[in-house]
């Protein structure tokens, strides 16, 4: 799931580097050409950062490592110098979509049997508890009854004892 939702935002965030990259960068053959060509929709101080980063041995290296990786996942754009048409485009991202929603359906689906179980787990658990109830209840009326019983013992006891009491004066 991660690495769908990873192809989809990068496949934007791609598209919108390329553009910048496209009428800005290279166009020009000199990093002081590129900085006084910068696009509008970039602010001047990222558009100098990106210039020196895209100018960079690491980025190099790293267009070149996410090139055979674009390349592995079949991304429209990815080839070298390709120039993908929108329908590539939305073929892909239907695509990227269609992966998405399978990969939520077996959630959901992974879920809803987790919450079915949680759910018998919990109807076993009120069963117990009814139980239990059910047993302190009669424990309860167990002893009451017997400490009726006791208490009446008591009070036989003890009026044995005044009758015996009274006899002897």
């Amino acid at each position: 799931m991660k690495r769908i939702l990873m192809m989809s935002f990068g496949s934007k965030w791609k598209e919108s580097k390329h553009e910048a990259k496209t009428i800005g960068y290279d166009p020009h053959k000199i990093d002081i050409e590129r900085l006084a060509h910068c696009p509008d929709r970039v602010e001047e101080n990222q558009w100098s950062s990106l210039v020196h980063y895209w100018s960079s041995k690491e980025a190099k290296k790293q267009m070149n490592d996410l090139v055979e990786v674009y390349l592995e996942l079949n991304v429209p754009g990815s080839a070298p110098n390709h120039v993908y048409s929108q329908a590539e485009k939305r073929d892909f991202d239907t695509r990227v979509e269609m992966e998405v929603q399978k990969a939520t359906s077996a959630m959901k689906i992974e879920m809803t049997e987790k919450m079915y179980e949680a759910k018998k787990e919990m109807e076993a658990m009120d069963k117990k508890l009814l139980e239990a109830k059910e047993e302190a209840k009669e424990n309860n009326e167990v002893m009451e009854r017997k400490l009726s019983e006791a208490k009446m013992d008591m009070e036989e006891i003890t009026a044995d004892k005044v009758k015996e009491g009274i006899q002897h004066m």
